[in-house]
């Protein structure tokens, strides 16, 4: 739920999302639409906030499971060369991408 700034779960598992201002009279009727849909989509299988009315949450029915060897490598991967992919068990995949600025790169650096 990134789409406020703090989203609490009640005990039942319902979202409150809220939206902190330093001036509360500067909330957007746009954020507000989108909080108020990422609520629905939680608690009523609702589509998700954003372009595509097809999105929605689905519960994969797998044990949770970490694999933080795979995701230790993948970030140091993606900062050596800006991105990083790879198969996790239960037929998922990890991907990560350095997003910020350039890429550092392997290898020697020529200057012209």
């Amino acid at each position: 739920m990134r789409i406020g700034d703090v989203t609490v779960f009640d005990d039942d598992g319902t979202p409150m999302t809220i939206e902190v201002k330093t001036d509360p009279n500067r909330r957007s009727p746009a954020q507000k639409r989108k909080i108020k849909a990422a609520a629905a989509a939680v608690r009523d299988n609702a589509p998700l906030p954003g372009q595509d009315p097809k999105t929605r949450l689905y519960d994969l029915d797998l044990p949770f499971k970490t694999h933080l060897d795979v995701l230790r490598l993948g970030t140091e991967r993606a900062a050596r060369d800006g991105i990083f992919a790879s198969r996790i068990p239960g037929g998922r995949m990890l991907l990560v991408t350095i997003c910020t600025g350039a890429t550092r790169r392997a290898g020697p650096r020529t200057s012209s």
